[in-house]
């Protein structure tokens, strides 16, 4: 799999099923530290469901990336905006475990994200920031590897 980051630590690779179990806990992980916590219901037989059509989707369509020896992952899917036929990339969850944190895995998890979007012909790569980590060594690692603000998203929970 060319996309996958080329070196001798090998520390990313692409999920399989048998990642499942490590994929729901680091998934439960993001949750839990998210502004999404107590606000969307937590279904686990949901996410279970997403993780494997992610996994086992056609590879352009979508994919997760999962640390060999760190603990993280990052899953994205591709759309077409209504507006044009250029294909994006977005991801929809980046998580390194806090203790992995600083070992390299984030910026090999981006660097296989990208290679996977040139790879597929993806026009642009989006990358998602929480408004809490605005600011943050996050934001910054986003510029630094490129990437621009182009839009913030607002909720509000209606229930």
């Amino acid at each position: 799999m060319e996309y996958l980051v080329d070196s001798e630590r090998r520390s990313v690779r692409k999920a399989t099923l048998g990642d499942l179990p490590r994929l729901m806990r680091l998934s439960k992980e993001f949750y839990d530290a998210s502004p999404y916590n107590g606000r969307l219901t937590f279904d686990e037989s949901k996410l279970k469901n997403v993780l494997k059509m992610l996994i086992s989707s056609d590879d352009s369509i979508g994919t997760i990336f999962i640390g060999t020896k760190s603990q993280g992952l990052l899953a994205c899917m591709g759309v077409e905006p209504f507006f044009s036929t250029d294909k994006v990339a977005t991801e929809v969850m980046w998580w390194v475990s806090p203790q992995d944190r600083g070992s390299g895995v984030a910026q090999e998890l981006i660097e296989a994200y990208e290679a996977w979007c040139r790879l597929h012909g993806y026009h642009m790569a989006q990358m998602v920031l929480l408004d809490a980590l605005k600011g943050s060594s996050v934001d910054r690692f986003y510029t630094k590897k490129g990437y621009e603000l182009t839009e913030k998203a607002y909720i509000k929970v209606l229930q």
